[in-house]
């Protein structure tokens, strides 16, 4: 999974959550930011977007009773059974 974004720490602050946990799946992950940026600062970021998207997923479980989507390394389906339209 390769992120793209303007800015620094855009993805970090956005997905990092999500490239967190396809890196804990042992996908390969990677940043792309289009703008210069200190190697500390993406890190910080990260870590920070990581703590967010935990948040935000008990606020979801807890307050709102949804179960946010699970990860997988199976291909999403496809045809017009498919939930993922």
């Amino acid at each position: 999974m390769l992120a793209i974004a303007a800015h620094r720490d855009d993805v970090e602050l956005t997905c990092g959550g999500t490239l967190a946990k396809l890196a804990r799946l042992g996908r390969r992950t990677g940043i792309l930011d289009l703008t210069q940026a200190l190697e500390i600062t993406n890190f910080v970021a990260l870590v920070v977007g990581a703590i967010l998207a935990g948040i935000v997923t008990f606020f979801l479980e807890t307050l709102l009773g949804l179960t946010p989507p699970v990860l997988s390394d199976e291909p999403a389906p496809a045809g017009p059974e498919s939930e993922y339209r």
